[in-house]
């Protein structure tokens, strides 16, 4: 299910992610080889993605943990990004901070049907990991945009159905 919501950030916070992402990026369009946990240093940021994401599961029970966010910047000569998923997580997401009408995300599914998804800023859309997606090139301008995986997990070991979600991460141990 794909659903996108309002996300309306401030002028001064828009300006201050693009120009992080900006920093970043000499020779390639993502931070995600440089910094994959680029929302990390905006609490502002990451409280409106809870906020988001309270609509789109039950919050209930369960939390939400960014496992990874990154940047991208995709310019005028910025070809289509290769074909990919994020089978690894639950959900992923992108809001733009900067962006005109072309360039949008494009999702494939399991039939090899293609449908295109616009957004614009402000807007956020998130989606289950596991959906095939490309972003469309052919900027008429710079596009910056944010994107992260999510996972969810139980804030309690329930007492049944434990298996149908991850337990919580404190019940973890790595090996």
């Amino acid at each position: 299910m794909i659903k996108k919501y309002p996300f309306p950030l401030e002028s001064d916070l828009k300006k201050e992610l693009n120009e992080k992402v900006k920093s970043y990026l000499n020779c390639t369009y993502t931070t995600e080889n440089v910094n994959i946990t680029i929302l990390n240093e905006y609490p502002d940021v990451l409280y409106k993605l809870k906020k988001v994401l309270e609509r789109y599961v039950d919050t209930n029970i369960f939390n939400f943990n960014l496992a990874k966010s990154w940047g991208c910047l995709n310019t005028v000569n910025t070809p289509d990004t290769r074909l990919h998923g994020h089978g690894y997580c639950h959900f992923g997401f992108v809001f733009y901070t900067a962006k005109n009408e072309t360039s949008n995300i494009v999702f494939k599914d399991l039939n090899n049907l293609e449908f295109e998804v616009k957004a614009s800023e402000n807007e956020i859309i998130v989606f289950p990991g596991y959906l095939m997606h490309y972003i469309r090139g052919g900027n008429t301008e710079d596009r910056i945009s944010f994107a992260g995986d999510i996972l969810v997990t139980y804030k309690e070991t329930p007492e049944q159905n434990y298996s149908e979600y991850l337990t919580p991460i404190q019940t973890w141990i790595q090996l």
